[in-house]
């Protein structure tokens, strides 16, 4: 009879464990994914989709005009509704910190040349700190190391073959969070799903702090993807 209770007992022991181990695992993923928001990518999967549907009912085989015609119409559709989201989520994603441009970071490595420096005012300029000294900053070396090689490729149309460049600037809130995230480069389609990318991303695990005191940061992130 002791032996059966001492079974039970270790059994009820290892299934608790088990629970436990895998309940910390489901925390620790919902940590890793603290501010990651799956919708963005998804509206944007709708968002091509609707255009790609709409394309297919017509055959430039049999009239190239009109298949021209609405490829043009169907496609400015498609980016008017990226660009609608986008929007909505740059209205939304307010600064709650202020920026305060006196601290300017400089980074220990410089620049490349597809870099985009970031632009202070000299006047304004009243605290020059390297970049070691802002504590959590190495989120943001991570960032640029992890953007190109996450980026959402599927995305983009099967079979597309391309050179895809732009420059996204952006603030780090002193919630962490990524706000005002701006976009420049050539190709309107790219520019707008890397912005929403970063969005759907959200945001550092920490804020940024500097002799104790949380900062509001702005940077220059440049993508490069070759889908040739």
């Amino acid at each position: 009879m002791q032996k059966c209770y001492e079974m039970q007992h270790r059994l009820i022991l290892i299934i608790s464990s088990v629970i436990f181990s895998l309940s910390f695992q489901k925390i620790d993923a919902q940590k890793k994914k603290k501010f990651f928001n799956e919708n963005i990518l998804t509206e944007v999967k709708i968002i091509q989709k609707r255009f790609s549907d709409s394309v297919a009912r017509y055959d430039y085989k049999k009239d190239s005009i009109l298949f021209s015609s609405k490829y043009r119409q169907f496609y400015s559709d498609k980016i008017d509704g990226l660009k609608n989201l986008y929007e909505n989520l740059y209205d939304k994603h307010k600064l709650i910190g202020k920026y305060d441009s006196g601290i300017f970071i400089r980074h220990t490595e410089p620049p490349k040349e597809d870099q985009k420096p970031e632009v202070f005012t000299e006047i304004e300029i009243r605290e020059i700190v390297d970049a070691d000294q802002i504590e959590n900053y190495q989120q943001v070396d991570d960032l640029r190391k992890s953007l190109p090689i996450n980026f959402p490729f599927h995305l983009f149309e099967d079979g597309a073959e391309d050179l895809y460049k732009c420059i996204l600037t952006y603030f780090v809130d002193v919630d962490g969070k990524f706000k005002r995230i701006r976009y420049s480069g050539k190709n309107i389609e790219f520019n707008l799903i890397s912005a929403l990318y970063l969005y759907a991303i959200g945001g550092f695990e920490k804020p940024f702090f500097y002799n104790k005191k949380p900062l509001v940061r702005i940077f220059a992130q440049p993508i490069t993807l070759n889908l040739q």
